[in-house]
């Protein structure tokens, strides 16, 4: 029936590695927001804009795609993120 009778895994360990994370800087911020001065196709502009908008607020990209006009209230952004079902208020 395709059920296994014991865990394939059981007492295999998983290997951790260090990591760092890398951030952009405002001077590279600046420079993907002067591309929008320059003549894009449609969409450049729309994954542009989507990224320079996750840059300042923090949102993923699932997230910003899900907005909605009923997120906007009296000037604030709520939205509910997909990932941790956090409330998030810009």
């Amino acid at each position: 029936m395709g059920y296994l009778e014991s865990d394939p895994f059981l007492g295999y360990r998983m290997l951790h590695e260090a990591t760092s994370r890398e951030s952009l800087q405002w001077s590279e911020i600046r420079k993907l927001e002067r591309l929008r001065d320059i003549p894009l196709r449609q969409n450049q502009k729309n994954i542009l804009e989507a990224f320079l908008f996750s840059c300042y607020t923090g949102l993923r990209y699932i997230d910003i795609r899900r907005i909605q006009k009923e997120h906007l209230v009296n000037g604030t952004l709520i939205v509910r993120t997909s990932k941790t079902g956090i409330v998030v208020r810009i």
